[in-house]
Order: structure tokens, then sequence, then C-alpha cells
């Protein structure tokens, strides 16, 4: 199984850092060849340079039936069209498009397609990929639903501003997974400091997810 990533540029590039890290193979298919030389530069996955609305650039991409395909164009409408292509051409059923104007969500929610905007993504994506498993490593969790991952905004009133995550008193079944910040994914580590504006992705057993709250926002 493995992950392809049509465009999105920067988006694209910090959100295939974060699954590589992660273990995942991905895939990149972007239209702009100056940008695939410069990816290529930075990382060593396979880059296909071309529009991943057509059949044999994901035919190149080698895409298969239980792979993911993540589309993050800045048009909605090539979104759907890589989308439906990957689902009724090659039988790919896990696919997710980014969604630029939230009115469209509907009409793609009723073609079975997952729309996300950007802030979502890494949410969604690490549960269409169920890095589940993965994460589990951290704590113990053993039924289906125990497991909730938080997207939660730090802003100046918050008592985690500006502190190291090594530095922050969470609860033991709950880690930072993911941060973002002004564009970019950040795989974030104990010396990473949190910064205001920042959106934290947080995974804990269901039953901390009150104290988890409580710790980085001050209010339950």
């Amino acid at each position: 199984m493995k992950v392809i990533v049509v465009g999105g540029e920067r988006l694209a590039y910090h959100f295939a850092k974060l699954l590589i890290a992660k273990g995942y193979r991905v895939t990149i298919i972007n239209k702009d060849l100056n940008f695939c030389k410069e990816l290529s530069k930075k990382l060593r996955i396979p880059i296909i340079h071309g529009d991943g609305s057509k059949r044999q650039i994901l035919e190149e991409a080698e895409i298969m039936p239980n792979d993911v395909l993540v589309s993050l164009t800045p048009k909605d409408q090539d979104n759907l069209v890589i989308t439906m292509l990957a689902k009724e051409t090659f039988g790919t059923k896990r696919v997710v498009a980014r969604v630029n104007d939230p009115e469209n969500k509907e009409v793609f929610r009723a073609l079975g397609i997952t729309s996300v905007s950007p802030t979502e993504l890494i949410a969604e994506v690490v549960s269409q990929l169920t890095i589940v498993d993965d994460i589990k490593s951290y704590f113990p969790i053993s039924k289906e639903g125990e497991l909730t991952v938080l997207e939660i905004a730090v802003d100046e009133s918050s008592p985690v501003a500006n502190k190291k995550l090594k530095d922050i008193d969470l609860p033991q079944e709950s880690i930072v997974g993911a941060i973002f910040r002004k564009g970019s994914l950040i795989i974030p580590r104990g010396e990473t400091s949190v910064h205001v504006g920042d959106r934290l992705f947080v995974f804990c057993h269901s039953r901390v997810q009150s104290e988890v709250m409580k710790a980085i926002t001050g209010e339950v």
C-alpha cells in the first residue's frame, strides 16, 4: 500500500514528509516541472511530472485498489476529477480531496469522496491509513473507538504557548503527533516549541480528552 499525493505544492511536500517519517510509501504527482525537480533533491521517493487527472499519469504511478490517493490541487473541480478517476477507473476506494469552497463538500460526500480542508488533512488521512496501529505503540488501546484525534488551536491565552513539548504536562495516554503551522506540517519532537497560531493534532485515549484539552487550552 502507498499514498499518492496529487498537487498541493508546499502542502504536499510537508504532508509527504510526515507520511515518510511514519514509514509509509509515498508517490507525488505534480504538473509543475520545476517543483518536481526541487522535490527530487529533497525527497527520495517517486516524483512524477504530469497531470493527475490523466489516466496514463495514474498508471505511471502504479495506483492500486488498496492505495490511498490524496488530491490537493487548489481547484475543487480538479480534485473531483482526479479522485473520481482513481475510484472509477482503478478501483481505489480510499480517496481524499482537498475542498477549497465549503459549499462543495456536499457534492463530494454524495459521490463517496472524503473532502477536507488543509487543517483537517492530517487527521483524515491518518484515519484513512489506519495509523492507529502505529499510535498504539505509545499507549495501550484495545477497543475500536478508544483512540481520538483532537485538533486544538493555540492562542495567546493557552498555557502551552511558547513551551517545548517535553515541558507540557499531558496525560500519559496522549501524544502530539503533528503540528500545522503557517501552512506547513511539522513532525514534532520533545524539543519542538509550540507557537501561538499553531494547530496541534493530539492522539489520545478517549477517556483523557478532557485532560488533554485542559492542558493545552486551560479550559475543559
